[in-house]
């Protein structure tokens, strides 16, 4: 990590409670690894992580309108579905193998 993400996550988690990041595999656009740290810490909730590779930009609105909902008091927990953060869009909230981490995966909403 060089000495300005460090800096960039210390500011982060002073103002925010939580910082985020951004890993591309530069070989491969299809490995990312997106993810928050200090959210249990911060609001008791597990940290969110998304390996769906989509545009980081995305990556950090939806991890701030999930902070927001919980700042909020909505509880973000495995099985939720929400469906009004990004037009056409479901974001799933799902397990992972780690016990403070959540995965949030996108799928496209049905028109009907």
């Amino acid at each position: 990590m060089h000495r300005n993400d460090e800096m960039s996550d210390r500011l982060s988690w002073e103002q925010h409670g939580y910082y985020i990041h951004l890993e591309l595999v530069k070989e491969s656009p299809n490995i990312v690894n997106y993810h928050t740290h200090g959210l249990l810490h911060s609001r008791g909730n597990p940290d969110f992580k998304i390996t769906d590779p989509i545009d980081p930009f995305m990556a950090v609105s939806i991890f701030r309108e999930l902070v927001e909902l919980i700042d909020q008091g909505v509880g973000i927990n495995p099985g939720m579905q929400i469906k009004d953060i990004l037009t056409g869009l479901i974001i799933e909230i799902s397990e992972t193998n780690e016990s403070d981490m959540l995965k949030i995966t996108l799928s496209k909403s049905q028109l009907g």
